[in-house]
């Protein structure tokens, strides 16, 4: 049984594309997406619950079957605009990213967010940076020092591409994020850290996951590169391998 506070928008019987339903949520909705291939979106400040049908399922065909595509063209999803951990994508392939030009987050772009992700698969994008996910920043108070903390859980992110830095992940900081249960698998860097690439003030902590497979074309840390003092990255039960 599940209960929603708020409105519950659904795509594509009500709203034809995703976008379309965020425009029209308010913070506290939720979006159930059935399975189909959708384009490009921007969260737009909401903090919203955004899951494709495996909330209720729990059948993986509906996360390999639930595509966000970018088309080649830019980010295909972007938390920009101080959306927080309430902010939660749920159970979808988000794939096709292309972000070489100039910036990071071929696949998921953060910046000035703390959102929550859990149960995607992230594939085939590519960026300058981050080709999986690029993190600008999170939500950072300066007045306390405090960075608004996120969870990654259950994701799969493979076969993704950085012209630079950060194959898999980017995360130059400030950032606070855990990463739990997930695969960084296959991704390639031009330069450092093909599955993760840290800088800046950063904590990180990896558990249950696996980094595999993961390498640099031309620079260091085929699985992790952590650059800077101000990295506290954790690693507890996870396996790094053949990087």
């Amino acid at each position: 049984i599940f209960s929603f506070s708020q409105s519950v928008l659904l795509v594509p019987s009500q709203y034809t594309s995703i976008q379309g339903a965020i425009d029209a949520s308010i913070h506290g909705d939720t979006i159930i997406v059935s399975p189909g291939t959708y384009g490009s979106i921007s969260l737009n400040g909401m903090n919203i619950y955004l899951t494709s049908l495996y909330f209720s399922t729990l059948d993986t065909n509906d996360i390999s079957n639930t595509i966000i595509d970018g088309q080649n063209s830019g980010n295909v999803v972007r938390f920009d605009n101080g959306e927080d951990n309430t902010c939660t994508l749920n159970g979808f392939t988000v794939r096709n990213g292309n972000q070489t030009g100039s910036g990071a987050g071929g696949g998921i772009y953060i910046n000035d967010a703390s959102p929550s992700l859990s149960n995607l698969i992230i594939e085939d994008n590519q960026a300058e940076d981050g080709g999986g996910i690029g993190i600008s920043s999170m939500i950072y108070n300066p007045s306390t020092g405090t960075v608004t903390s996120s969870i990654f859980r259950n994701l799969i992110i493979r076969n993704n591409i950085s012209l630079d830095a950060g194959g898999g992940i980017w995360c130059h900081g400030p950032s606070q994020f855990e990463l739990i249960e997930s695969k960084i698998i296959g991704n390639e860097a031009n330069s450092d850290g093909g599955g993760i690439w840290l800088n800046g003030n950063n904590t990180a902590t990896i558990k249950n996951s696996l980094i595999l497979g993961n390498y640099t074309n031309m620079g260091d840390g085929g699985g992790i590169w952590s650059v800077g003092s101000g990295v506290n990255l954790t690693i507890e039960e996870s396996k790094i391998t053949s990087n």
